[in-house]
């Protein structure tokens, strides 16, 4: 099943007719997959084999890395969870509420789990979470036979997800890493072509750049989400692990580097203070991002560092300016040969690999860090708890026969959409696909396959349904109405072991389908849904949260950690034509946590009057810091630039050294981002 999020940096490559084709192949794939796991379970005689049938569906992935790891993520979670309700069911049957209750608690505390990690990894506590769900609603009353229900269900789950594996595998596999050359291929077009916008002497308009950007910090997430799933790539690839983690950690340390330039660049050409040379330097380093040779970085950076000006106490703002621009330029330069140089090794020769440029090595071990949204996570608990203890409470007041019935379905909707951003929408289109699978499973099963005499006629007969079942779940706009169709259509339909052909059977488990589809787009509504104005509140005081940290005596800089969760949280935003201003804002708190880790760096071996001063600085900076993350707003006051003023006239005064011209850019680059020079 393809993911349900937006459309990624891979899946805009292909043209239309492409992309159908590709949709279409990837159907009958899983058609494929799902009769033959149909097929080995009737043969194995096991009790439900349209389970098999259905974990094809909802494993199945167009990429064969995404479609291994989310299987061996399901079947990993499917055992937690088989073991959490043998434990659960036999030690509280008795007690039919501390039962609701333990489950509701496991359940949530699941999906709690799930919704914090947004890696492929979360699919293993949501299956432990609505495999418990499962296996224990059918077998509330005979918890003696939980084992053996447990066994089952881990059998017919694991030869669906054999049966998928083995089929997108050996017939014409898509393998991630085809779609990672693809997709680096286009990024790094993209950053390379922005960069070269920024340099111009006529740079493209503010809400243009603001658009680039944040396409390519979308196109970065995409990237790291699809390179998780290499390691379980079973074709040969060239891809070296590390150095895509380094191309990854390149590409975001860009962005706020290429801003940093765009931001000093426009205030030295406002002011008309930018010298021939510097203005030779930067239409060179224009046109060498634009088609320039890697080799050539060397002496583009050396040209830089020669034209830095001398810098004493009586130093013109204008100066301490260019100084830091020729900095930011030379990193910008480095960025580039470096991204340039990795892109080449991974995607033409990656074979013949070459050495990490020095001081790269030890951040590609690094992984990326996204943001943890722990209120998300447990709203998205609280749906899904409230979900299990409402269904339950409704099942045992009338006791329906079916209400298991209701109460997994809607279990597995709330786990799959809890956690996203519009998770009623979903769960509605979910609702949509149920009905739809009901009034297709009355007409095949009652209509059709009563005419059917053998397996082969069988195949032919249901092929139809699940081809189109297929072509929804391989886009992830159409995704959520064929999870519900999927989850639906097959036991309603009548492929179990031994069909029931009585009307009643079927309308009793239709209608538990259907209320359990209701049931979870109502919690999903009720408890999940989370204002766009809250959410980004909420993501703007954590940004503010962790600059005040980062002034702490005891913080150690990382500015890897930071530059990616505030650029996932840049993706988690998203934006609109209303939001160019709030746009520009975040990416000046990410300058504005550079800067600090560089004054933290700066601050080592410093003197004792200088510690002091920088150590003033910082307590400075916190509480207005902590202001911000009060009020949602920040706006640094007189007294905060004239400290920051003093400390530069200080860090001036002092002996040329290494030490001194990096604690001078720390500080030039913080109060330029604080409040521009004039």
């Amino acid at each position: 099943m393809a993911s349900l999020s937006r459309p990624s940096l891979t899946e805009r490559l292909p043209v239309l007719p492409t992309r159908l084709l590709t949709d279409l192949l990837f159907s009958l794939k899983t058609l494929l997959a799902g009769l033959l796991a149909y097929y080995l379970a009737l043969r194995i005689g096991l009790e439900r084999p349209y389970w098999s049938l259905i974990s094809c569906y909802i494993v199945a992935q167009p990429l064969t890395g995404a479609l291994v790891s989310k299987g061996v993520f399901r079947l990993i979670g499917t055992l937690i969870g088989a073991v959490a309700a043998i434990l659960m069911v036999p030690n509280l049957g008795s007690a039919p509420e501390l039962l609701v209750g333990a489950m509701a608690l496991w359940f949530g505390g699941c999906t709690y789990v799930a919704a914090l990690d947004r890696t492929p990894r979360s699919y293993l506590a949501l299956l432990a979470g609505y495999s418990a769900i499962i296996i224990g609603m059918a077998s509330v009353d005979t918890p003696g036979a939980i084992f053996d229900v447990a066994t089952l269900r881990v059998q017919e789950i694991s030869l669906g997800i054999v049966s998928v594996s083995f089929v997108h595998s050996l017939l014409l596999p898509r393998p991630v890493s085809r779609q990672l050359c693809d997709g680096l291929d286009t990024m790094v077009a993209d950053a390379e072509r922005w960069s070269a916008e920024t340099l111009a002497a006529s740079p493209q308009p503010q809400r243009t750049l603001w658009k680039d950007r944040h396409r390519l910090a979308n196109d970065l997430h995409d990237l790291h989400l699809l390179s998780t799933h290499l390691p379980y790539e079973l074709a040969a690839t060239a891809l070296d692990a590390a150095t895509l983690r380094a191309l990854e950690t390149e590409i975001a340390l860009l962005l706020p580097i290429a801003s940093a330039v765009e931001d000093r660049l426009s205030a030295l050409r406002t002011s008309d203070s930018l010298t021939a040379p510097v203005r030779d330097l930067i239409e060179d380093v224009r046109q060498w991002i634009a088609s320039g040779d890697p080799a050539e970085a060397p002496a583009l950076t050396a040209r830089a560092r020669q034209l830095e000006p001398a810098i004493d106490r009586s130093a013109p703002c204008r100066d301490l300016l260019i100084l830091s621009l020729l900095d930011r330029l030379a990193h910008l330069i480095g960025i580039h040969a470096t991204i340039r140089g990795m892109r080449d090794r991974l995607v033409r020769d990656g074979a013949r690999l070459a050495p990490f440029p020095p001081g790269r090595k030890a951040r590609a071990r690094r992984r990326r860090s996204l943001h943890r949204d722990h209120a998300v996570a447990l709203r998205a608990a609280m749906a899904t708890m409230m979900t299990v203890v409402a269904g339950c409470a409704f099942w045992i007041m009338t006791g329906w026969p079916d209400g298991a019935t209701a109460i997994i379905a809607a279990a597995i909707l709330c786990a799959l959409f809890s956690h996203l951003d519009s998770p009623g929408r979903h769960a509605g289109k979910a609702f949509c696909g149920t009905a739809f699978a009901v009034i297709a499973a009355a007409i095949w099963g009652y209509a059709i396959l009563p005419l059917v005499s053998d397996f082969g006629l069988l195949c032919m007969v249901i092929a139809p349904p699940f081809l189109l079942l297929g072509w929804m779940l391989a886009h992830p706009h159409r995704a959520p109405y064929g999870i519900g169709a999927v989850l639906a259509f097959p036991a309603l339909v009548g492929l179990s072991a031994s069909p029931d052909p009585d009307f009643g059977t079927f309308a009793n488990q239709a209608v538990a389908q259907i209320l359990g589809s209701l049931l979870a787009c109502t919690m999903l509504v009720v408890v999940r849904k989370v204002s766009n104005g809250d959410v980004a509140k909420r993501l703007t005081r954590a940004g503010w949260q962790e600059l005040a940290r980062k002034t702490l005596p005891s913080a150690r800089p990382d500015t890897t950690a930071w530059i990616s969760q505030m650029l996932d949280r840049m993706v988690l935003l998203g934006m609109d034509d209303r939001k160019d201003r709030e746009e520009d804002d975040r990416l000046r708190t990410v300058r504005i946590g550079l800067a600090l880790d560089d004054l933290q760096r700066a601050s080592i071996g410093l003197d004792r009057a200088q510690a002091r001063l920088a150590s003033l600085l910082r307590a400075r900076l916190r509480a207005e810091f902590d202001k911000a993350r009060q009020s949602g707003r920040f706006s640094p006051g007189a007294a905060l630039v004239r400290a920051i003023d003093r400390a530069i006239g200080s860090a001036c005064a002092l002996p040329a050294s290494k030490s001194r011209r990096e604690l001078i850019l720390a500080l030039v680059g913080l109060r330029h981002v604080l409040s521009p020079f004039g």
